[in-house]
């Protein structure tokens, strides 16, 4: 058995191995909220980023088909307008060229 001298210094040798590692507990502790926190802080922030760009592609990807649209019809129009006299030119050129519909007579 121990003495009790021997004993008394293993108890306190206990007692401040203990509160060391209660000690460096609470330091890990207070460390991994603190880094907790700043986690949380930026994944905030690195979903506003993310939000705020897929914003802005949205916008962007409205705007694209919105101007595509607008030049299409832009263009179509202009065709339209500028051959349609062209077309007609044409179209009654044909008709002149060809031989004229048999009518049918009545009895």
């Amino acid at each position: 058995m121990y003495t009790t001298p021997l004993k008394e210094y293993i108890d306190a040798r206990d007692q401040a191995i203990s509160a060391g590692t209660k000690e460096f507990q609470a330091v890990v502790e207070a460390r991994l909220t603190e880094m907790d926190a700043r986690l949380n802080t930026r994944l905030a922030d690195m979903d506003a980023r993310l939000s705020r760009g897929m914003a802005e592609m949205i916008k962007w990807c409205v705007g694209i088909i919105f101007a595509g649209m607008t030049i299409n019809i832009s263009v179509s129009a202009y065709l339209y307008s500028s051959t349609l006299n062209r077309i007609e030119a044409l179209a009654q050129e044909v008709r002149a060229a060809l031989p004229p519909r048999p009518t049918l007579q009545q009895h």
